[in-house]
């Protein structure tokens, strides 16, 4: 997986010399990197298969049941209270879609036992982990218990569903999606599959997700601190794993439009009425699949210049000069191959803003020059990702994003290269190819009368 996206830059950083990963058995890959840089140890683990709506729910569920506890574990507060008793350690399990991937992980630190002089501290934190992720037999076996842990995370998935609608700015990408791919609607949902697909689920659902976790997920254990490659290895063997067929990268990971739009459809814009008093504002931008490292650093550039940094055109000149925003950006996502703008304005300039946002973009392409703006831009790119080297759950994830982009460079030193070689004109025919093919607005009003 790619380190996660800050709006600036990818973060990745190999060491000299690095080792790459290694497969214990077929599909299931390790790595552990030796550092005193951080107080805490960090292990991370990841297993993939391809997305499927019915699978990300159930996923999304058991996760949170994992975040309740285990057969051993009976309870949230029993879990936190091992957490505070293991200096504080912390946990979070949870999935995520990446293109055609849906990735589950569970991440945890811990503080190295040799600063609080307690050598058991380790044994229990890793069986801690092994705990939440391999003992939840009471799934199978349809226990009471599980049933009743089962249909009270159940209930709060939903909740949760229901109140990410009351998000406007999260719903409006939303809405966009569905309609950018109306032709599979799959496509435009996320982790938490649909609300159709959480309610139809039961205990023997999340069992068999938990079964495809272990049993056939392309699997990934990887670790920053004080544990090695032995320990790793050791701990695989304690685990309810066997070797799978899972093999998977992501360099050809994206989701394509389902065909293409006709002149009228593309970026055609859609308002609809809402509760409130401001509009919301989502348009994407498609760009041709990167396909190499270099690509998707001028894409970062591009997206810096036009729509992120905060001398950025849509910010100075959207937002600052002309007061028709009050919050606008762009980021990419690079597993939809889109530039996403996103806008918080006044109802009555949805229009003037989304066209004011083409009209920039049109701009860019014919005053961009070599300079000083530039270079400002790409230094604070370049500052970004030194500034990023700090987080040690982003040392630890990048491993696994090497052997998912095993075609990439992702080294810091290949990075720096190419932001400071890369020239205006790069920039340019980059947000040449950039094409409006969807905007989206939900429109809020001054009372309820706006909604008829």
């Amino acid at each position: 997986m790619l380190a996660p996206f800050r709006g600036l830059a990818w973060v990745f950083f190999p060491n000299e010399g690095e080792k790459a990963m290694q497969e214990w058995q077929a599909g299931i890959h390790y790595q552990a990197v030796a550092s005193t840089k951080y107080k805490t140890n960090q292990v991370i683990i990841k297993a993939i298969l391809p997305y499927q709506a019915e699978r990300a729910a159930a996923w999304s569920l058991l996760a949170r049941m994992m975040e309740d506890g285990s057969d051993r574990i009976p309870s949230k507060a029993a879990l936190e209270g091992i957490l505070a008793q293991l200096y504080g350690a912390s946990l979070s399990v949870g999935v995520q879609r990446k293109g055609y991937f849906l990735e589950f992980l569970m991440a945890s630190q811990s503080v190295r036992p040799s600063l609080v002089q307690m050598p058991d501290l380790m044994p229990a934190w890793l069986d801690l982990m092994r705990q939440l992720l391999f003992e939840q037999e009471s799934l199978a076996l349809a226990s009471p218990q599980a049933q009743a842990r089962f249909e009270r995370e159940q209930a709060f998935q939903l909740q949760r569903i229901e109140r990410m609608g009351d998000d406007k700015r999260r719903l409006v990408v939303q809405k966009l999606y569905q309609e950018l791919y109306r032709e599979n609607p799959d496509n435009a949902l996320a982790n938490l599959g649909d609300e159709a697909r959480v309610k139809a689920l039961t205990l023997a659902d999340i069992a068999k997700a938990h079964g495809e976790i272990c049993q056939d997920a392309q699997f990934y254990l990887v670790s920053n601190g004080d544990l090695t490659d032995s320990d790793l290895t050791s701990w695989l063997e304690s685990w309810a794993l066997k070797a799978r067929q899972a093999s998977w990268d992501y360099s050809d990971n994206y989701l394509a439009l389902d065909k293409p739009l006709s002149t009228e459809e593309a970026g055609q814009l859609i308002e609809e009425k809402v509760q409130g008093q401001q509009a919301n504002l989502a348009m994407a931008f498609a760009f041709p699949p990167a396909n190499s490292t270099k690509e998707r650093i001028i894409l970062q550039v591009a997206n810096g210049i036009f729509g992120y940094l905060p001398v950025s055109r849509l910010f100075t000149e959207i937002r600052e000069k002309q007061s028709l925003a009050y919050a606008i950006h762009s980021g990419l996502d690079f597993h939809r191959s889109f530039a996403l703008v996103r806008a918080g304005i006044s109802p009555d300039k949805v229009g003037h803003v989304y066209e004011e946002v083409q009209a920039q973009l049109a701009d860019l392409m014919v005053s961009l020059e070599e300079g000083d703006y530039l270079e400002e831009v790409k230094l604070t790119l370049l500052s970004a990702d030194v500034q990023s080297r700090d987080y040690q759950h982003l040392e630890t994830d990048k491993m696994i994003a090497q052997a998912l982009y095993p075609d990439f460079d992702l080294s810091t030193d290949y990075f720096e290269s190419v932001v400071k070689s890369i020239k205006a004109q790069e920039v340019i025919a980059c947000l040449s190819q950039w094409r409006l093919v969807g905007a989206y607005a939900l429109v809020g009003g001054q009372d309820e009368k706006t909604l008829s």
